[in-house]
C-alpha cells in the first residue's frame, strides 16, 4: 500500500508540474506580441513623431500631429494585435479561406467570389473622397510596417 501511495504522489507532482509548465508557457505566449510592445521603432514613411501607449489592459492609445501619420500607426498596431484575424477576414472576403483554413471552406469561398465582396469594398472606396483613400492606403502600409518583425 505504502508503495502505491507513493507512485500515486509522485504521479500527483509530475503532473501538477507539467501542468505549471503549460500554464507558464501560455502566459508567456499570450502576453509577448509579434514584436516588441516597448522601446523606440523608427516606423518608415512618418513625417513626425507618434507615440503609441499601451494602458494597462494592453489597449494602445496612439497620439499623432497628423491623420496621415495616425493611420500609418494604427495600421501598424493592428498588425500588431490582430494580423492573424485580419488575414483570416481577407482570405473570408476574397473568397480564398480555403488556402488559409483547408478544403472544408469551399463552398463558403464559392459564395464570396460570387457576391464579389473585394469588387463591392474597392467600389465602395471609390466612392470616398480621395484624402479619405489616402488615409485607407497609408494605414494598409502600417500593417505591412507591422508584418515585419
Amino acid at each position: 500500500m505504502a508503495r502505491r501511495r507513493r507512485w500515486f504522489w509522485a504521479a500527483a507532482c509530475g503532473a501538477m508540474i507539467v501542468a505549471g509548465i503549460f500554464v507558464c508557457a501560455g502566459w508567456l505566449l499570450a502576453h509577448r506580441g509579434l514584436v516588441g510592445r516597448t522601446g523606440t521603432l523608427h516606423l518608415p514613411g512618418l513625417s513626425a513623431p507618434v507615440s503609441v501607449i499601451r494602458d494597462q489592459a494592453g489597449i494602445p492609445h496612439i497620439h499623432a500631429q497628423n491623420r496621415r501619420d495616425l493611420a500609418r500607426a494604427l495600421g501598424y498596431v493592428q498588425a500588431q494585435d490582430r494580423l492573424f484575424q485580419m488575414e483570416v477576414g481577407m482570405g473570408l472576403g476574397e473568397g480564398r479561406l480555403a488556402e488559409i483554413a483547408g478544403p472544408e471552406p469551399l463552398e463558403s469561398d464559392r459564395v464570396f467570389r460570387a457576391f464579389d465582396a473585394e469588387g463591392l469594398v474597392r467600389a465602395t472606396l471609390a466612392m470616398y473622397p480621395a484624402e479619405v483613400r489616402a488615409e485607407v492606403e497609408v494605414g494598409a502600409v502600417g500593417v505591412g510596417n507591422g508584418c515585419t518583425p
